[in-house]
């Protein structure tokens, strides 16, 4: 943190032992780096036995102890994951230092080090979690003050930390003396001149990292203080596309408008910084890149081949939709089509995209021909055409040639890759592969059956061969969904699921649906809010166009009471899957957790027309009534789901609740009843005797049930905060003590406010 400008810093790489072996109670085991003011430590603390960071002040800096008691005072006040959390300081033999959380990672600059400049997702969602860290320190009425690449670390685990607070000041102190505190690179032109950093300065800084990960270099120019001040103050700066044209628009528009050389002209707060930062990750391509893959046409004479052309269809999406600049409709939104004969032109107007790809496959034994053909919607111009005469072994090979081709007939660039292959060949046995494509066509009926007939097939996959990451990814799907409507024990379905998507990593990393998984089970098995948090947007980075993961993601977002976060995650997963009827349903839901039941209830009727048997879309529908005060329409919705559902114990809990709330107690009690005759047979999820003796005010019964739900883990207790349900249960103590028990703090329980 010095005035010099920057050095090609690989300190965080040093493991020099040092000199000393103690410093007060802690023992030192190893140098980690050395700054101007001080040096820094690997230190054990022999009380807590745990491994501290220990930042020891150099004896000749003669502010060395008041610098450390501002430092330690600074970051005590702030309790954010994203920043570092400080124990304790003291003074030893004239040594004045802090001791601190041991944050295990890299920092932003030696990953530059090690892979060059960042994507501009990845640099963008690195950004968001530092707008989160400062949001922090702003409202604890802190200014960071030196935001730099060396200041940043981001742990294995994807959790990024904001660290050295050295330069911060409490906002309202005095005004600089001449010395400049910070990296002048980075630093505001108004604290280069003299000023006292304020959140518009940090927004500068953060600016400039940003704009720094994603092109190695810097927006001003200059090897000495005096030549920056002169390029700041003539407002002489390389926007972001002058450096690299390549980037989209919109992220260098929030970039250049964060560097403005004038504060006035950067975001208003760090939190606008933030909303900007991910439209700009999220929002969709311009029109003419945009892509729905229709189903391809089954032209054996028998049903048995449908998986095979079914699955081939989601392959190739799954392939595109992770290719930058190219919008690709999600496989609910294009299997809408499946079966129907619509002009390609009403295709297009009614998905938005510019062009579609469809076509054909035959399959005899080991024998296939593929063919496709690639259609602009504007004029029905046929853009490409192929077929494919190839044996099984080379269906890797077809579907990597069509996305080729895509790409290059849509002029998405693929340089980035490097000559890669698009398609990934997880298997080598054919035998996996297509058991693996019937389990992902029968998980798509979304049933008991369906979900059934799929754990058998991605278990046969796994039969043939071990280490098919794909067919993991697969079962872990099966334990979460049949976890999550409560069709088998939590506490069985968790620990199968979690060992699914952690072996589905361990085998490729870069399984966005297994890092889905993975961060639902760390939520609501591990209770662990932000290992879970850090999950999803690992999942999100990976592949934008999951709608899978927006609809998790957004699901946890609810839960937190984020819900503009949550409505903006729907938004985007509506772009690229507007005919998901679970896409609308979970919009519609975002606005019933809001308590906007007219809106939920309008959102709920127009998705009954693209999924009237959607058993969850029902169970939103007559919760929205209910909410409303119209508890006849609430009965009669749950009464078709109840019917069409099969008496799912969930939606049965759901009526009998409902019943009671209409002071139908009779009613109530003999659907209870039933679900104590099922409980004899079958797994009765305990919320759903929570809710009912909830509804009937047997507050002590209810509460017991609440905690059996939490001690199994279910999802839907995750609700807690924001759910209607437990409003009757709110003022009690014990209410407040089961939201800590879950992971959510009282003090941040979840608003309902909602901007329509």
């Amino acid at each position: 943190m010095s005035g010099d400008f920057e050095r090609n810093d690989r300190r965080d790489a040093m493991t020099t032992p040092a000199p000393l072996s103690r410093w007060g109670s802690l023992e030192i085991r190893e140098k980690l780096g050395e700054g101007t003011y001080g040096e820094v430590f690997r230190a054990w603390h022999p009380q807590l036995e745990i491994e501290v960071a220990l930042k020891l002040f150099k004896p000749t800096v003669g502010a060395a102890v008041s610098r450390a008691l501002g430092e330690a005072r600074a970051l005590a006040r702030v309790r954010h994951e994203h920043v570092v959390r400080v124990y304790d300081v003291q003074t030893y033999d004239g040594r004045a230092g802090l001791w601190m959380e041991l944050v295990r990672g890299r920092t932003l600059q030696a990953l530059l080090n090690e892979r060059g400049t960042l994507g501009y997702r990845e640099a963008a969602l690195i950004g968001q979690d530092l707008c989160r860290a400062l949001a922090a320190v702003h409202q604890a009425g802190l200014t960071h003050g030196d935001i730099k690449p060396q200041n940043v670390v981001r742990e294995e685990s994807g959790r990024v930390v904001l660290m050295d607070f050295g330069a911060g000041r409490w906002r309202g102190s005095a005004a600089n003396t001449g010395i400049i505190v910070g990296t002048p690179m980075f630093l505001a032109p108004e604290v280069l001149d003299g000023g006292v950093p304020t959140p518009a300065a940090d927004i500068y800084s953060l600016g400039v990292l940003i704009y720094h990960l994603v092109t190695g270099t810097y927006p001003m120019l200059a090897t000495t203080i005096q030549e920056l001040q002169s390029a700041q103050t003539r407002a002489k700066r390389l926007t972001l596309r002058d450096t690299r044209r390549d980037l989209p628009a919109l992220f260098a528009q929030v970039v250049d408008r964060a560097i403005a050389v004038d504060p006035r002209a950067r975001h208003g707060s760090i939190g606008e910084l933030e909303a900007d930062l991910m439209h700009s990750v999220d929002a969709p391509p311009q029109r003419s890149a945009s892509l729905a893959v229709l189903p391809f046409v089954n032209l054996n004479a028998d049903d048995d081949h449908e998986y095979f052309s079914d699955g081939l269809t989601e392959e190739l999406i799954n392939v595109l939709s992770r290719l930058e600049g190219l919008r690709v409709m999600s496989r609910t939104s294009a299997f809408e089509f499946k079966g129907k004969a619509i002009d390609i032109r009403a295709i297009g107007a009614q998905l938005g995209v510019a062009n579609v790809l469809e076509g054909s496959v035959r399959k005899s034994d080991d024998r296939l021909r593929v063919t496709v053909r690639l259609v602009n919607t504007d004029d029905g111009c046929q853009l490409w055409t192929g077929r494919f005469d190839r044996t099984m072994t080379d269906i890797f090979d077809i579907q990597d040639e069509i996305a080729q081709t895509i790409a290059s007939s849509l002029e998405i660039a693929l340089a980035s890759r490097g000559g890669q292959a698009l398609v990934k060949r997880y298997t080598g046995d054919m035998e996996a592969y297509q058991l693996y494509l019937r389990g992902r066509f029968h998980w798509n009926r979304r049933s008991n059956e369906g979900f059934e007939k799929a754990r058998e097939y991605f278990e046969a996959a796994l039969a043939c061969d071990s280490r098919y990451a794909p067919a993991y990814a697969g079962l872990a799907d099966y334990y979460i969904s049949v976890a999550s409507w409560g069709l088998v024990a939590p506490d069985e379905a968790w620990p199968r699921a979690k060992a699914a998507a952690l072996t589905a990593l361990d085998l490729d990393p870069s399984l966005a649906d297994a890092h889905v998984t993975l961060a639902v089970c760390n939520t609501y098995y591990d209770w662990n809010w932000q290992e879970g948090e850090r999950g999803f947007r690992r999942a999100r980075e990976l592949n934008p166009s999951d709608t899978n993961a927006c609809v998790q993601f957004a699901t946890y977002l609810i839960q937190r009471g984020r819900l503009a976060e949550a409505r903006w995650q729907m938004e985007r997963a509506l772009e690229i899957d507007p005919l998901s009827g679970t896409v609308n349903t979970y919009v519609a839901g975002v606005a019933y957790y809001a308590r906007q039941y007219d809106r939920a209830i309008a959102l709920c009727r127009t998705a009954m027309e693209l999924s009237p048997q959607d058993i969850e879309l029902m169970c939103v529908l007559a919760l929205s009534y209910e909410g409303q005060g119209n508890l006849a329409e609430a009965i009669a919705a749950f009464e078709t789901a109840r019917k069409v559902s099969g008496n799912y114990p969930i939606v049965v809990a759901s009526l009998a609740a409902t019943y009671a709330k209409a002071g139908n107690r009779r009613a109530a009690l003999q659907l209870v009843d039933q679900l104590r005759e099922v409980a004899a047979d079958q797994y009765v999820p305990p919320i759903a005797w929570a809710w009912t003796y909830t509804a009937l005010g047997e507050l002590d019964v209810a509460f017991d049930w609440l905690d059996k739900s939490a001690d199994a883990h279910e999802m839907l207790l995750a609700y807690a905060g924001v759910a209607p349900a437990y409003d009757a249960l709110r003022p009690d103590p014990r209410f407040a003590a089961l939201i800590r028990r879950i992971g959510l703090n009282p003090a941040d329980e979840p608003t309902t406010e909602f901007d329509a």
